[in-house]
């Protein structure tokens, strides 16, 4: 799909839009679910950056466990991990 001249990017059933941060980790974009159009936060990691084994793959690995734990109305709600996710470029690929 294109908008305004540009490709339509997306992740699964989200409509991938503007980047709201970035970190040591990589981007977090803001995700629009396509048929409910709930609004959500996508972490975008780049798994070649990170080491098997690592410690910054032990961090991430914790981070997940400890957020699929929590359940709280200030925090975050986590609501799904794939770890074999492919994020669309700019370019297409």
């Amino acid at each position: 799909a294109t908008t305004a001249g540009s490709a339509t990017r997306m992740m699964g059933e989200y409509e991938i839009g503007v980047t709201l941060g970035k970190g040591l980790q990589g981007k977090v974009k803001l995700g629009t679910h396509v048929k409910t159009g709930e609004k959500v936060a996508l972490k975008m990691i780049d798994k070649a950056k990170i080491k098997p084994g690592s410690r910054e793959k032990k961090c991430l690995e914790r981070e997940v466990s400890i957020m699929e734990k929590l359940s709280h109305d200030n925090i975050v709600t986590l609501k799904k991990v794939e770890w074999d996710a492919v994020y669309p470029k700019r370019d297409g690929t």
